[in-house]
C-alpha cells in the first residue's frame, strides 16, 4: 500500500494536517489574515502579509520550466448540503511537445499527476469577503454589486472563448489525436465553472443569499430590536431601539486570534501612570483586585450625533443616541483603532425626551448582560469563563451628567459638578474652591432626597444596579477635548490674543496671515488652525484649537516684546498644563505639579480678566489631577477617537438615503462590517514598511551599519518611512532619546533597518535646549555628525518631532509633556 504524504500547518497552536501543499498554503493564508506571523511550510521565512507570502511562493517554490504552457482542468462537483461548498481541480502546468501528446492515456496520466486540488469552499469565502467589503466597508449599493458580478461573469465567458480558441489552435498544430483534443477542450471549458457555481447559481447568487452567507459563515452578531415601553401597544414598529448583545460581541472579538493573544499576553506595566489599569479606579476595585488582568475591562462610551445636516430642516429629526464599548485589555496603541470600538445600542434621541422612564428601558438589556458578565462570566475560548465589569463610562459633560442622573443645566443650575457638591455661588465667590467630593454613600443618600436644588441629582443612574460599578466611585471620567480644547482653550485664548493686540504686539490681520502661510509639518497641516474672525471664541475643532495653542509661540515668535508680561506668562502656563494633561505617560510628582499649575492659572485668569466670568469647565479643570490618579492619563479616555466612529454611520445614511427604521439599517450595516473585519487581519502589524531605501550610502554610514549589522549590507533592507505601533516615522524627523533638566537629547532619523526581527533607526544625535519664554526647545548645532543605531522600542517618547525653522533658529514644540 502506497504511503500518504501529510503536510502540517507550521503554526504551533494549530498543527492541522493536509494531504496536498495547495490546501496547506490556503490554510496558512487564513492564519496570516488573522494577524499571525506564520512560517513558510517549505522554508524558514516568516510572513505577516498574504501578498508577501504569495509572492514568495511564486518566486521560490513554483518549480516549473521557463517555457510553460498553462492547462486548466476542473472536475467540479458539489459537496453535500452540510458543507455548502465545492471541490474541484485546477491549474496544471506542463511543458508540452508533440511527444507527450501521442496518446490519450499519456495526457490523462499527466493531468492526474500534476493537477492540485482547489477548495471551492475557500474560494466562495474569498468571494464573500470581497463582496462584503464592497457593501459594508466601501458602502457600494446592492444593485451595483449585482452588476459587478454580472459583468465579471460576462468577462469570464469572453476569456473562456478566447482561451479555448487559442488552445485548440495550439493542439491542432501539434497533430494531436482529435478525440484527445476534444477531451482536453471539454475539461478546459470548465475553468469558468468555479465563478459560475459560486456567483451565479451558488451561495452568492443574490443579495439575499449573500447576506445569509455572511450572517452564517462570518462571526456576525445580530442586532435585536427592543421597544422603549414594552407594555404599551404600538402601531407598527413603535418607539424602538436596537441593541447588540454585548456578551456575544465580546465572544465575537475573542474569535479573532489577535484579540485573544493580546488578552493572554498583556502589556508590561512600568512604574507610573500609563493606562487606565494604573489608576485607582482599577487598582482599588474589589472586582479587579480579585480577578486582576484576567477580568474583562469594559469601557463604555455614550454620545448623540446628527446623521443629517444639523442646520437644515431635518435638524434633530434623526439625531441618534449611540453607545459603544472598547476592551481595556487590548493594547493601548491598538485600542485607539476605530474598528476596535464595538456597537452596543442605537436609539433616536427624540424618543428619550418623551418620557424620563425610557432611560431605564433603554439600558435594561445592556445592564442585564453586564450582570451576567459580573456574576457568571462567559466562555471565550481561553480556558475558564471570564468575568468582567464596567471600568468607566466616557462621554461629553451633557451625556455623562444624563447617564449619571445629575442635572444637565450647566448655565443656571445651583449644582454644576458631578465630582463635588460645589454650588455656583461658591464658585463665583472663590474660583479655586472645591466642595466635598461625591462618594457612593453620599450619592445614594442624595438620591433619596429627590431634590435637584439640594444636591444636583435628578434620579439614580441605572448603571448603579451593577455590583462592581457606580457612577460616583468615580465612574464618569472627563473628556479633555471638550473641557480643554472646546472649553477653556476655546474661550481663554481669544482673551489672551485680544490683550496682545491691545498692547500693540501685532494685529489680527498679521496673525491670520501667519495662520494661513506658516509652513506646518505634514501632521500639523491636517489640523491647521482656522482663521480668527472674532475674538470671542475659537471657531475651530478640538484638534485645530490644540494645534493653534501649540503653534502660537512660533506664529508670533519675534513679536513677543516682553516675556515677563503677566498674560504671556499665563499663556505659557496654559500650554504647559495642556501638555501634561495630554501626556500618555505620567508620574505622581508631575500630577502634583499639575495641581499647582492649574490653581495658579485659574487665579491668574480671574485676575487678568476679572470682567469675564469663569465657566464650569474651569472648575472641572481643578479636579483633573485627582481624576488622573483615578483613570490614569486622560488621553486614554478622551472621546475624540470614539466620536470618529460616528462618521461611519453618517456615511451609511448618506449612501443609502434610507431613513425608515434608521437604527436597524445602521446597526445591521455596522455588524456586517465588524463580521468582515473579524474574518480579516483585525489589527495591523506592529510594523508597516512604507518606503524603501537604496543601498547607496556614504562611506561613513556604510562603515557604521556594517559594524552594527555584522553582515553584508546587500543582504539587508533599508527604509525611509515606516509605521511602528500606529505612529509614522520618516527620515528627517527627530525622536527624543533622553530628557535632561532643561535639555533634550534628540536623534534625527537617517534610515531604518531590521536586524534579528528588531526595528532599528540610524540617527544623528543632537542637543536641544529649553527656551522658557516660549515653552519650546532650540536645536544646538553640532560640529560633526554623531551616529547611533537605536531600537525603536527604546526611544524616550513615541511621538516624532518636526523641526521648525523660525528666524534661522531650529525650534521644536512638544505635543506632550515628557515624564
Amino acid at each position: 500500500m502506497a504511503s500518504t504524504v501529510v503536510f502540517q500547518c507550521t503554526l504551533p497552536i494549530c498543527n492541522k494536517e493536509f494531504h496536498d501543499m495547495s490546501s496547506l498554503r490556503s490554510h496558512i493564508k487564513c492564519h496570516i489574515r488573522k494577524g499571525h506571523l506564520v512560517k513558510c511550510p517549505e522554508c524558514d521565512r516568516q510572513y505577516r502579509l498574504v501578498s508577501s507570502f504569495s509572492s514568495h511562493i511564486s518566486r521560490c517554490h513554483f518549480k516549473t520550466n521557463d517555457n510553460v504552457e498553462y492547462l486548466v482542468s476542473s472536475n467540479v462537483h458539489q459537496l453535500d448540503n452540510s458543507e455548502q461548498g465545492f471541490s474541484s481541480t485546477a491549474c496544471i502546468y506542463s511543458n508540452m511537445d508533440s511527444d507527450n501528446l501521442s496518446g490519450s492515456s499519456t495526457v490523462s496520466r499527466e493531468l492526474s499527476r500534476r493537477t492540485p486540488s482547489v477548495d471551492m469552499g475557500m474560494l466562495t469565502w474569498e468571494y464573500a469577503l470581497f463582496y462584503c467589503s464592497l457593501q459594508y466597508k466601501h458602502l457600494i449599493p446592492d444593485n451595483t454589486i449585482n452588476e459587478i458580478i454580472s459583468k465579471l461573469g460576462t468577462l469570464q465567458a469572453f476569456h473562456k472563448s478566447y482561451y479555448e480558441n487559442c488552445f485548440k489552435e495550439l493542439l491542432s498544430g501539434l497533430s494531436a489525436n482529435p478525440d484527445e483534443i476534444n477531451n482536453l477542450l471539454s475539461t478546459f471549458s470548465k475553468m469558468v465553472a468555479p465563478f459560475s457555481l459560486v456567483n451565479e447559481i451558488g451561495p452568492l447568487r443574490s443579495s439575499y443569499s449573500r447576506e445569509q452567507y455572511y450572517s452564517t459563515r462570518f462571526t456576525y452578531v445580530d442586532p435585536i430590536a427592543f421597544k422603549l415601553n414594552p407594555l404599551e401597544v404600538m402601531v407598527g414598529r413603535g418607539l424602538q431601539f436596537h441593541y447588540v448583545p454585548i456578551l456575544k460581541s465580546i465572544q465575537a472579538l475573542f474569535s479573532n486570534d489577535s484579540v485573544k493573544q493580546q488578552f493572554l499576553f498583556p502589556e508590561n506595566s512600568d512604574p507610573g501612570l500609563h493606562d487606565i489599569r494604573d489608576g485607582l479606579a482599577f487598582q482599588q476595585s474589589d472586582f479587579f483586585q480579585q480577578y486582576g488582568m484576567k477580568a474583562l475591562q469594559i469601557v463604555l462610551y455614550q454620545d448623540s450625533f446628527e446623521v443629517c445636516n444639523p442646520l437644515g430642516a431635518a435638524k434633530s429629526k434623526h439625531k441618534i443616541f449611540a453607545v459603544y464599548f472598547a476592551l481595556g485589555n487590548i493594547y493601548k496603541h491598538c485600542r485607539s483603532k476605530i474598528d476596535c470600538f464595538q456597537l452596543v445600542l442605537l436609539c433616536k434621541e427624540k424618543y428619550l425626551h418623551l418620557n424620563s422612564d425610557y432611560m431605564a428601558s433603554l439600558f435594561a438589556p445592556l445592564i442585564a448582560d453586564l450582570k451576567i458578565l459580573e456574576n457568571e462570566g462567559i466562555d471565550v475560548g481561553v480556558g475558564d469563563k471570564l468575568r468582567g465589569t464596567v471600568l468607566c463610562i466616557t462621554g461629553d459633560n451633557l451625556g455623562s451628567h444624563w447617564v449619571g442622573g445629575f442635572t444637565t443645566n450647566f448655565s443656571s443650575s445651583c449644582y454644576m459638578c458631578r465630582y463635588c457638591k460645589i454650588k455656583r455661588s461658591s464658585f463665583v465667590d472663590n474660583c479655586l474652591s472645591v466642595a466635598s467630593m461625591r462618594t457612593i454613600e453620599s450619592y445614594n443618600t442624595d438620591v433619596l432626597q429627590s431634590s435637584v436644588q439640594e444636591n444636583g441629582l435628578k434620579f439614580a443612574s441605572p448603571f448603579n444596579e451593577l455590583r462592581f460599578f457606580h457612577v460616583a466611585q468615580p465612574g464618569l471620567p472627563p473628556c479633555l477635548a471638550h473641557d480643554l480644547f472646546e472649553g477653556v482653550v476655546a474661550y481663554d485664548l481669544p482673551l489672551i490674543i485680544k490683550h496682545f493686540v491691545s498692547i500693540g504686539w501685532f494685529d489680527l490681520t498679521y496673525l491670520n496671515h501667519q495662520i494661513l502661510n506658516f509652513p506646518y509639518s505634514d501632521v500639523d497641516r491636517v489640523n491647521r488652525p482656522s482663521v480668527i474672525k472674532k475674538l470671542t471664541k475659537l471657531n475651530g475643532t478640538a484638534s485645530q484649537n490644540w494645534c493653534f495653542l501649540r503653534m502660537l509661540p512660533l506664529l508670533i515668535f519675534h513679536k513677543v516684546q516682553d516675556s515677563d508680561d503677566m498674560v504671556w506668562q499665563m499663556f505659557t502656563k496654559l500650554n504647559e498644563i495642556v501638555r501634561v494633561i495630554c501626556a500618555p505617560d505620567l508620574c505622581i510628582e508631575t500630577v502634583c505639579m499639575l495641581n499647582v499649575w492649574i490653581r495658579e492659572y485659574i487665579a491668574c485668569r480671574h485676575t487678568a480678566f476679572a470682567d469675564v466670568v469663569l465657566r464650569p469647565k474651569h472648575h472641572y479643570l481643578c479636579h483633573y489631577p485627582w481624576l488622573i490618579l483615578h483613570f490614569g492619563p486622560l488621553i486614554n479616555v478622551w472621546t475624540l477617537r470614539f466620536e470618529s466612529k460616528h462618521q461611519y454611520f453618517k456615511r451609511v445614511v448618506k449612501h443609502s438615503g434610507n431613513y425608515i427604521n434608521i437604527t436597524s439599517t445602521l446597526a445591521k450595516s455596522h455588524q456586517m462590517l465588524q463580521a468582515y473585519l473579524l474574518e480579516t487581519n483585525f489589527f495591523n502589524s506592529d510594523v508597516q514598511f512604507l518606503s524603501s531605501y537604496g543601498n547607496d550610502f556614504s562611506s561613513e554610514i556604510s562603515t557604521i551599519l556594517r559594524n552594527f549589522i555584522d553582515d553584508e549590507l546587500s543582504q539587508c533592507k533599508f527604509y525611509k518611512k515606516i509605521v511602528f505601533k500606529g505612529t509614522e516615522y520618516a527620515i528627517g524627523k527627530h525622536v527624543v532619546l533622553e530628557k535632561l533638566d532643561d535639555e533634550l537629547l534628540l536623534g534625527e532619523i537617517v534610515l531604518f533597518f531590521v536586524k534579528a526581527n528588531v526595528i532599528y533607526a540610524l540617527v544623528t544625535k543632537h542637543t536641544a535646549v529649553l527656551l522658557p519664554q516660549y515653552g519650546a526647545f532650540e536645536l544646538q548645532r553640532s560640529a560633526s555628525a554623531d551616529y547611533k543605531c537605536i531600537d525603536l522600542c527604546d526611544i524616550y517618547s513615541f511621538y516624532p518631532l518636526h523641526c521648525y525653522v523660525v528666524n534661522d533658529a531650529k525650534i521644536f514644540v512638544l505635543k506632550h509633556a515628557l515624564n
